[in-house]
Formats: structure tokens, sequence, C-alpha cells
């Protein structure tokens, strides 16, 4: 956010430099010819306004309108009530860019926001292993055969998963799940081993 209002200063500022220079040059000249100056700069503020007015239009339709970009087109609409072209230009002008801004900004963020969808997956998997994993364990002690790491690496998931890091928690969970899982076919496998004389 701090970009774009840097980037907005910027381009207000070169704005008003650029149309401090020319209408007042068109104007001077205008008097210089004897043309009539004031329906040169209110046609030129209308269609400027309408654009302004476009660019705001586009930038609330997107649900980005920045909260005193109308503001601007009201003053321009009084500033030209009063005669003072110049100003209602720049006023204009200032709304006009604020809109593009906005609507260049809602593109910039349009998928930003949190992913609530992909963490909460994330947490239910990590959850899952490690239930899984208290499951397999237990089986596994009750055969009297648990591995000497499977309480190690259920430990380590479930800090992992106390620390948010849901993924690290998952793959700890499964290494204990299998673990256990692998202990119980074990123990069924040495059920009834013994010397073979």
């Amino acid at each position: 956010m701090k970009a774009i209002k840097q980037i907005a200063t910027i381009c207000f500022t070169l704005s008003l430099v650029a149309c401090t220079a020319s209408p007042v040059q068109e104007t001077q000249q205008s008097k210089a010819q004897g043309a009539p100056v004031v329906g040169e700069e209110q046609g030129e503020f209308e269609t400027a306004r309408q654009e302004a007015a476009k660019a705001l239009k586009r930038a609330n339709k997107a649900g980005h309108e920045w909260k005193n970009s109308g503001k601007f087109l009201k003053k321009a609409d009084q500033a030209a009530k009063k005669g003072n072209y110049e100003k209602a230009m720049k006023l204009v002008e200032v709304a006009r860019q604020e809109g593009e801004l906005a609507l260049h900004q809602s593109k910039q963020q349009a998928g930003a926001g949190p992913r609530l969808s992909q963490i909460s997956a994330k947490i239910k998997l990590a959850e899952n292993e490690i239930a899984l994993a208290k499951a397999a364990r237990k089986a596994a002690n009750k055969v009297g055969h648990e591995w000497k790491n499977t309480g190690k690496f259920l430990k380590k998931a479930e800090q992992a998963a106390d620390a948010m890091n849901y993924g690290k928690a998952a793959k700890l969970a499964k290494t204990a799940r299998l673990e256990g899982e692998l202990a119980q076919i074990q123990a069924v496998d040495q059920r009834n081993a013994g010397p073979r004389f």
C-alpha cells in the first residue's frame, strides 16, 4: 500500500507540473489571439471530467475506489462553476489518476488475502496424522512391540504442530504411524518365533 501511495504522490506531482504549464500557456496564447478562452477551457474541462468519471466508475466496479477520489471531482465541479478552470483541471486529473491507480491496485491484489482453506487443510492433515500415529503406537505397545523412536517422532510432530509448522508435523506423525504399524506386523510375524533345532 505504501508503494502505491508513493506512486500516486509522484504521479500527482508530475501531473500538477504538467497541468500548470500547458493550460496557462494556451490561455495566454488565446488571449493574445483574442479568442474566447472560457469556452475552450470549459470544453477541455468537460472532456477531462468525463474521462475521470469513467476511471472512477471502473475502479468502483472493481470494488477498489479510493476514499477521496469522488471528493476531487466534486471540488473540480465547484471550481469550474466559479470559472477557475485551471484548478478544476488539476482536481479532475487527480481524480482520474486515483481511479486508474485504484484499478491497477485491484488487479494486483486480486488473489491477496489469507488462504484459510489451504491452512485449515494442512492443520486437519497434521491433526489426523498425529491421531493415527498415537493409535498405531498404542496398538504396538499393546502387543509389546513398540519401536524405540516412535515416541520421539510423535513428540516432534506435536511440537511442530504447536509451532504451526503443519507440513513438518504431518511428515513426522506419518513416520511415527508407519513405525507403529510396522511394529504390529513385526509382532505378529515373530509371535511364535523361537529356536529351530
